[in-house]
């Protein structure tokens, strides 16, 4: 005589094949759990805006330290709008720059 147990095994082990065999057969997927990303080519942009003549650099160790870098009548620096920049790299009217790690001027990604 089979126990309790081994019966209740079986009748959980047979929901989890249903389970996964319905999904499989209706085609249910897992919604993502967020947008798309991609990274940001911050040196590229600069020269987007500048039409060539500028270049990305770093002034401080952070994500906020990025500067386009302007020689044409002297070196000057200016403010970079990363946002910008991620609407231009993956041609999406909604794309966003977010960062991983405030002291990773590295870690810039974009979410569209």
């Amino acid at each position: 005589m089979p126990t309790s147990l081994s019966i209740r095994a079986k009748i959980v082990g047979l929901f989890v094949v249903v389970a996964i065999l319905g999904g499989a057969s209706f085609g249910v997927r897992a919604k993502p759990t967020q947008a798309a990303t991609g990274g940001i080519d911050i040196n590229r942009w600069c020269q987007v805006i500048s039409q060539g003549t500028e270049r990305a650099v770093l002034i401080s160790n952070n994500v906020y330290g990025w500067r386009c870098q302007y020689t044409w009548y002297g070196l000057k620096l200016y403010s970079i709008d990363l946002n910008a920049a991620c609407r231009y790299e993956y041609n999406r009217s909604n794309a966003t720059a977010h960062f991983y790690n405030y002291s990773n001027p590295y870690s810039w990604y974009c979410l569209y």
